[in-house]
């Protein structure tokens, strides 16, 4: 045979195979191709309840406490344990140990109860209780009933931070009365300019 003709059988062979091998992916191509109203599917990461559940929660103040309870005292088997009176002493060991963020939410659930008005004014009086918390406690009982709050405007008006009795001389120049006068006439005598002022003027208002 020929060397054209060997060439040409090999040429013709090699056709074959490439018509051969594009009928093949055409076939491959169809096969897989979706429908034109076909979405393809999303595959999404499956969220446990956890993950929802611990959005949804808010920060509860006795959820925190009832969570801190092993910092003060050992766990025990006896359900009736779990319906003991923390005494305010233990609630306040508990809020210490909390960030300050986290003093803030909790400070931010208090109401009037005899409870919390009780840790409310061991908080003011506490050296350990930050500055911030203290302004945040006396900014939510401000509007509150004064003859309930008036011991923790006592309390705040001992506070060595001339921003915390400022504001609290404040609150009694608003909602006080002459029973209050001998609260205010010792800050007269106070070291910080803003304290004096502050206390003269609402002397000098509520002796009017």
């Amino acid at each position: 045979m020929a060397c054209w003709q060997r060439f040409l059988c090999r040429f013709c062979g090699l056709l074959c195979g490439l018509a051969l091998l594009a009928c093949c992916d055409s076939r491959d191509a169809e096969s897989t191709k979706l429908p034109e109203d076909t979405e393809p599917e999303l595959i999404t990461p499956e969220k446990s309840e956890s993950d929802f559940s611990s959005s949804s929660e808010s920060f509860s103040f006795d959820q925190f406490f009832s969570a801190q309870r092993e910092t003060i005292e050992p766990p025990q088997n006896d359900s009736a344990a779990d319906e003991r009176v923390w005494s305010p002493d233990e609630y306040l060991a508990v809020f210490q140990k909390a960030t300050l963020d986290e003093q803030m939410d909790l400070v931010s659930e208090m109401t009037t109860e005899a409870e919390d008005l009780q840790l409310a004014n061991q908080l003011l009086q506490s050296e350990l209780t930050d500055t911030e918390v203290k302004m945040e406690i006396l900014s939510i009982f401000q509007y509150e009933d004064y003859e309930l709050t008036r011991p923790l405007l006592v309390s705040a008006l001992e506070d060595s931070s001339p921003e915390v009795v400022t504001t609290a001389i404040d609150i009694i120049s608003a909602e006080g009365s002459k029973n209050d006068i001998p609260l205010l006439e010792p800050l007269i005598s106070s070291p910080h300019e803003e304290v004096r002022d502050a206390a003269q003027d609402t002397l000098d208002y509520l002796r009017l």
